[in-house]
């Protein structure tokens, strides 16, 4: 067998291994956090020996071994019906103990706060323990949105959950693509719900009544008061990053589909990479997960999108009339603008950015009327933390350097009410 066919039978093996003991009915091993660390196959494929780690240590390792090993011939006769082989492989168990597997495991477990209500474990024991998911997200989803959601909606399915994502329809339409990814939702009614990428249910529109047992975000936010469990972390680039953690510690096999959908998130919420939200962690992640991505370069030009006639006309308008107050520029695009190029609210998530591509501008902020009396601010600042200080004057959030709120008032009065304190941002 070529050395390609087999990495590939490992990968396969080892998948299957993972997704067979995570579904064991078995007190010891459904209360650990396990992983099938790596295996070694020999050339027939007749003899595979599979390295355990588990959070807890070697000596739970060891002592899953020892349970896997009197099941060996069960989950044998399981994989081979799995791998349609005419003979089943001899299994063998061995704990691991590879410290860059603690290493790996360490930094996922070191970000998990105190202050969290729940950490990304008893998420992780949750999720397996438990069926019948519903996935959420907030209004206007974009890429991080649609690819955390994804990712742990494809992760759910691999494991033999019932679960569904639920959107809203008004997005920009270049994400097509990501939700083109999924399978038809299952027909059930969903008991646990789940909501990603949100910092309350005020954004997650229609849905804010919903009663929700999980709340993952990477927003400025303390609690997420409206989830029975919630894990926050400000510090990653993404929501899809600690979903990524989430499904190494479910022991998770990250497939194309989940590795397409961890990319589309990061690369959206990092603006392909440029963005100060970008770490050492973030490319370590892409880094492990790269060689599954099926064309990294033509999800970004998806992501980047082309733009109709119509669009860039309304760009060179707007463009043509910001206005500028020291380091910051400011503009204000009323429904009337929109009707008048046929521009619908998803698209102007191209817009943010521009200002800050102008020599001697670190702040952006963008006012987009939603409705006869309501608009949402978009601030952008260049790596100075100001957006998020600003936006929190009008009870806003986000990060530190992209940040949102929502202001009532006709075009003139949110105008005023802005500019009003313009100040603070140069």
């Amino acid at each position: 067998m070529s050395s390609r066919k087999v990495e590939k039978a490992k990968e396969s093996f080892k998948r299957e291994i993972s997704s067979i003991i995570l579904s064991m009915d078995n007190p010891e091993i459904q209360r650990e956090v396990i992983s099938v660390s790596s295996v070694e196959l020999s050339k027939d494929c007749l003899f595979c020996k599979s390295y355990i780690s588990c959070v807890n240590g070697i000596s739970q390792s060891k002592k899953l071994c020892k349970i896997l090993n009197k099941a060996s011939g069960y989950i044998s006769s399981v994989l081979a019906s799995r791998l349609k082989t005419r003979l089943a492989p001899k299994l063998i168990f061995i704990p691991n103990n590879s410290e860059e597997y603690a290493f790996k495991m360490n930094s996922i477990f070191s970000k998990m706060k105190i202050n969290n209500k729940s950490n990304l474990v008893e998420i992780s024991n949750f999720l397996k323990e438990n069926d019948d998911f519903a996935i959420y997200t907030h209004v206007n989803p974009d890429g991080d949105a649609f690819g955390s959601c994804l990712a742990l909606y494809f992760a759910l399915k691999q494991i033999g959950k019932r679960v569904k994502f639920i959107y809203d329809n008004e997005f920009n339409k270049k994400l097509q693509f990501v939700l083109d990814l999924i399978e038809e939702n299952d027909n059930f009614l969903e008991k646990n719900l789940i909501c990603l990428d949100v910092s309350d249910t005020k954004i997650i529109g229609k849905y804010e009544n919903q009663k929700f047992q999980i709340c993952i975000d990477h927003h400025d936010v303390d609690e997420c008061n409206f989830a029975k469990m919630f894990y926050v972390d400000k510090k990653v680039s993404s929501c899809a990053e600690i979903i990524y953690d989430l499904l190494n510690i479910m022991n998770i096999y990250i497939d194309k589909k989940i590795a397409n959908c961890i990319y589309v998130g990061i690369s959206s919420d990092t603006g392909r990479f440029k963005f100060s939200n970008v770490n050492e962690k973030t490319f370590d992640i892409i880094s492990d997960i790269f060689h599954k991505i099926d064309n990294y370069s033509d999800i970004n030009y998806k992501l980047s999108g082309q733009f109709s006639k119509n669009f860039i006309k309304f760009q060179s308008y707007v463009m043509d009339n910001f206005e500028y107050f020291g380091d910051c520029c400011f503009s204000l695009i009323s429904m009337n603008i929109m009707n008048k190029f046929d521009v619908k609210y998803p698209e102007l998530d191209s817009i943010y950015q521009i200002p800050l591509q102008i020599s001697g501008i670190n702040v952006s902020v963008v006012a987009k009327q939603i409705s006869d009396n309501v608009f949402k601010v978009s601030v952008r600042s260049f790596n100075n933390g100001k957006a998020l200080k600003f936006c929190k004057l009008f009870g806003g959030g986000g990060h530190s350097n992209a940040a949102g709120f929502e202001i009532t008032g006709n075009v003139e009065e949110v105008k005023n009410k802005i500019l009003e304190n313009i100040d603070f941002l140069h």
